[in-house]
């Protein structure tokens, strides 16, 4: 039976479906049906919360072992669980009215910015007066390769796979100075993958295709994180429909089973990881499988332990009113120079605050614990309060449809879609301290990769060709 907790949980949970849904309706005119504008993104992206939270207003037990159990006692009060589901409704409107502003009109600056910064029209014609697919697979599996010897330096440099797997709980601090090296791999792999991709299916090489997709998701998944793999698959669905067959409905056959895969992948991974891969009671197994689900696909799906954590703490403490962004200015400086360095991922610093810590920005790496939560968007409200909040998530929800607005009018270039691909994970673009610095070094590595990589060897080839 419901009580008074379920009834508030459930109705709350039901207004953002609601709501999702009419922004649903509102998208399907204003994108002409395309199901992977931004605006479909975002909601995709906030439905899976949704539904985390629907889920757990009708079973507290397991609201309470897999939600609540992550942080200290004061925060466990039902009060700021409401507050946090309140706040997300504030959040959706909030953001779903800046990508409709983005949609109202072209911005020739914003084209420029991603033109220059981010060379998204890199391989197009235009650029060169000159494309060949032939030119666009070598400069893919030069991309690829870079990023495999990244990872590889990455890996070697933290020890090893094995030692990566035993201490997943401290990957904050394992990882700690060699961030940049992940940034790069985790870039430059998919990367080089969608350009080989893109003409290995133009000449119909499927099993090539297949193979170089199933050793880019084993790279990705090798680091023992759910998301990086995930994202990617996600992203070769957005490729695939800009560049070669639109996708008119998000639930066919083939469709459905790929979505069913995601839960399946985080369910092993998550019992590898545990060793309860080792077990040969089936029941175990299956009861295992049950409440890893629940952990570590419902749970992190959603958000609420994160929420219920920065609304409580800032009832009680100063706003850090642009503090957490310091991670910014010394991001470039090596941790061996700079030992009390602050961390480029300010999650470390939520993750510290709901173990029950006091944590007043910046603080060194090595005064935190050792993992982060991901605060998201949810960083204008730590840094800013109330209108903080509404204005980041505005902000995020501008820039994304702003992008994929240009995209589109640009005709979808190999790397423009990627970029898109890559960016919109999540929903929209994050604007905390960590998926900004990553921004920049997309920023970096795509303008190395042009004027290093694509002019040179368009020069080369052109060249050839008249020599010829």
């Amino acid at each position: 039976m419901l009580n008074d907790t379920n009834y508030i949980m459930l109705s709350l949970s039901i207004v953002i479906i609601v709501i999702l849904f009419f922004c649903y309706i509102i998208e399907r005119f204003y994108c002409k049906k395309d199901i992977f504008s931004a605006g479909s993104f975002f909601i995709y992206f906030s439905l899976l919360p949704a539904f985390s939270n629907l889920y757990f207003s009708l079973n507290q037990e397991a609201f309470y072992n897999n939600v609540l159990i992550m942080v200290a006692s004061e925060y466990k009060d039902y009060f700021y669980v409401y507050a946090a589901l309140f706040l997300q409704v504030v959040a959706i409107f909030s953001t779903y009215i800046g990508l409709l502003m983005s949609y109202q009109k072209n911005d020739k600056l914003a084209s420029l910015i991603l033109k220059k910064l981010f060379r998204y029209d890199a391989l197009d014609k235009a650029s060169f007066n000159f494309r060949n697919d032939g030119l666009i697979l070598f400069v893919g599996v030069v991309v690829l390769a870079l990023g495999v010897v990244v990872y590889i330096k990455f890996i070697s440099a933290i020890g090893g796979l094995a030692y990566l797997w035993l201490n997943m709980h401290e990957r904050a601090v394992t990882n700690a100075g060699l961030g940049y090296y992940q940034t790069f791999f985790m870039f430059a792999v998919p990367l080089g993958s969608f350009m080989m991709i893109y003409v290995l299916l133009k000449k119909d090489k499927k099993t090539l295709s297949f193979l170089v997709i199933a050793g880019v998701v084993l790279l990705l998944g090798s680091l023992g994180s759910r998301g990086p793999a995930l994202s990617y698959i996600i992203s070769l669905l957005i490729f695939y429909h800009y560049h070669f067959h639109k996708i008119k409905s998000l639930f066919n056959f083939k469709l459905v089973l790929i979505y069913l895969s995601f839960p399946m992948i985080i369910v092993i991974m998550l019992q590898f990881r545990g060793g309860a891969g080792s077990s040969v009671n089936t029941d175990t197994l299956i009861s295992n499988s049950v409440k890893s689900l629940e952990r570590g696909f419902i749970a992190r799906v959603g958000r609420l332990e994160r929420d219920i954590v920065i609304i409580k703490y800032f009832t009680e403490h100063n706003f850090w009113l642009g503090s957490s962004y310091l991670g910014l200015i010394t991001a470039p400086i090596p941790r061996t120079l700079y030992p009390e360095k602050p961390p480029n991922d300010s999650g470390m610093y939520l993750r510290t605050i709901a173990d029950g810590h006091v944590v007043v920005p910046p603080v060194a790496v090595n005064k935190l614990l050792n993992s982060s939560w991901p605060e998201q968007n949810w960083v204008g409200y730590m840094n800013w309060g109330i209108i903080g909040f509404i204005f980041t998530f505005f902000l995020s929800g501008y820039i994304t449809g702003k992008i994929y607005s240009i995209m589109v009018e640009r005709n979808c270039s190999v790397i423009g879609a990627f970029l898109y691909a890559k960016l919109i994970i999540g929903g929209v673009i994050v604007l905390s301290p960590l998926p900004l610095i990553n921004l920049l070094m997309y920023a970096i590595i795509l303008n190395v990769f042009y004027f290093l990589i694509i002019i040179p060897t368009v020069h080369f080839v052109k060249r050839l060709k008249h020599s010829l």
